[in-house]
């Protein structure tokens, strides 16, 4: 089990620093990366990981597709609440911080939520150790991913002055 969870750290910072040069050099080429990437090679990580019987694969994976579904509606929530932070950056206000902050904790909420769901219905078809080594995989995964994305993002910008308020007319 070790060398799984080693070989998961080292796959997914392999995808990671393959995508963080991407945003180098162009961030939607780095936006299609993260999709891309993820879908395709995440699944070989998550297969090692888990190491699962044959009766317990059966199981398995029809359901961690349609959570890997369900997360990448998340994903794009994600993507798109960047995008407005990148759009908003050079003009940031305390109004539009808060929507930003808003708006990653629901991604946050979100995904937490889908995959404890996840892990209670993996647990159910196959046992709950089976359904705790999703949840870890899962974590690991989503937590090198979100430090490999903030490293990447430049923190909130000061204030932008905003023009005082007209003063009331008696």
């Amino acid at each position: 089990m070790k060398r799984s969870i080693v070989l998961v750290l080292f796959l997914t910072m392999a995808i990671t620093c393959r995508i963080a040069g991407a945003a180098d050099a162009n961030p939607e080429k780095y936006l299609e990366l993260l999709r891309s990437d993820l879908r395709t090679q995440k699944v070989a990580v998550v297969t090692k990981a888990m190491d699962l019987s044959a009766t317990d694969s059966d199981k398995f994976w029809p359901i961690y597709r349609e959570y890997s579904l369900k997360l990448s509606k998340i994903s794009d929530d994600r993507i798109a609440n960047i995008k407005a932070y990148a759009a908003s950056y050079d003009t940031m206000t305390n109004d539009k911080a808060a929507e930003l902050v808003k708006g990653a904790q629901k991604t946050n909420r979100n995904r937490f939520d889908l995959q404890s769901d996840y892990f209670k219905k993996i647990s159910k078809a196959t046992s709950t150790v089976v359904g705790a080594r999703f949840l870890q995989v899962e974590s690991v995964i989503n937590n090198l991913m979100d430090l490999q994305i903030g490293l990447q993002l430049p923190l909130v910008p000061k204030l932008v002055a905003t023009p005082a308020p007209a003063p009331e007319k008696k």
